[in-house]
């Protein structure tokens, strides 16, 4: 048994505000010039390991012939997939998509999710590599693992229109995202601290990996801290090290 994994990303509406000139003396747009606030557009959400990707989309529901915007059903049918999850992956999700979607959750007045584990590949690539580039689309191209599909301003513009068609290129483009984002985290994984100790769903008691879960480990020598010696072991599936949990040698002193 493993813990319930999975990766997600959202898409979302434009701001639509008004503006005295195109050429601005100030970045900063005062909130009172908003005319519309960005609503969740769809969100593609996968299970790490399973094929099958989940969407939900604004154009589904029947308040999107009247009101293209309108998000409510679309906000709590993603809060209801993802409330049991363990682990929650995503690119940016850490300062985007999960604050946005507690945001408009928050809006709808409905309940917040609770609290899960967060993975953010973003944060992983620029934490523990030096790319020369740290978006989900040249990782996955850097990685050979694939790219994003491309799509236009249009798209987004022909979306808040209530424009299906564009609707439905974007949300091709969400999966693809959901696709991609899988196999850039399985490249980095290795690399990290696991957050999730898939130990912790294993009854039998053979040791697993940490990170993926596989009883193939290799005993590679020991890992020594300030406090005693460790099992060192590598995972011969996903490459990922980790240590056993019980002491070989403890130090019978240590420095204050």
């Amino acid at each position: 048994m493993n813990g319930t994994i999975r990766l997600w990303d959202i898409e979302t509406g434009y701001n639509i505000a008004v503006i005295w000139d195109l050429v601005q003396h100030s970045k900063y747009i005062s909130y009172t010039s908003l005319l519309q606030e960005r609503y969740i557009m769809m969100a593609a959400i996968k299970d790490l390991g399973d094929d099958r990707v989940y969407q939900y989309k604004i154009s589904d529901y029947p308040e999107f012939k009247k009101d293209p915007t309108n998000d409510k059903k679309l906000v709590r049918d993603i809060r209801d997939h993802l409330i049991d999850s363990d682990v929650l992956i995503h690119h940016n999700g850490d300062n985007f998509d999960l604050p946005y979607l507690n945001g408009r959750l928050l809006y709808w007045g409905y309940k917040p999710l609770p609290n899960m584990i967060q993975i953010d590949t973003k944060k992983i690539a620029k934490n523990k590599f030096r790319f020369n580039s740290n978006r989900l689309d040249y990782l996955a191209q850097f990685l050979k693992v694939g790219k994003k599909n491309k799509v236009e301003q249009e798209d987004w513009l022909g979306a808040l229109r209530g424009d299906r068609a564009s609707v439905e290129k974007l949300a091709a483009y969400n999966i693809v995202d959901v696709e991609v984002l899988e196999k850039v985290y399985v490249k980095l994984a290795p690399f990290t601290e696991s957050k999730l100790n898939q130990a912790v769903f294993n009854d039998g008691e053979k040791p697993v990996c940490p990170l993926c879960g596989s009883a193939h480990l290799h005993r590679r020598g020991s890992r020594y801290t300030r406090t005693g010696e460790y099992e060192r072991y590598e995972c011969q599936a996903c490459g990922h090290w980790s240590q056993g949990t019980r002491t070989i040698k403890r130090a019978r002193l240590k420095s204050k």
